[in-house]
């Protein structure tokens, strides 16, 4: 799962910045070339994947670390 939300993350992430990059640039927003609204959900559905990789991060070392400290412990005896 990890995976596969770094791939869309890495993939789009050219698109996602499109929009600072054409205002630099040009002055307009880059929803001229998009229907905004489709443009819009890209960039918040975008900020979800990257909230919920960094989530799932954050909750898996919160199950590994004591999992591996119980391992660690089942064996010492």
């Amino acid at each position: 799962m990890k995976r596969m939300m770094a791939s869309f993350l890495q993939s789009f992430h050219r698109l996602y910045t499109s929009d600072q990059l054409f205002k630099k640039y040009s002055g307009y927003p880059a929803t001229w070339f998009f229907d905004p609204s489709v443009f819009y959900n890209f960039i918040e559905r975008y900020e979800d994947v990257s909230d919920n990789l960094v989530e799932a991060s954050r909750t898996e070392s919160s199950v590994i670390r004591p999992l591996y400290a119980w391992f660690v412990s089942s064996r010492a005896l």
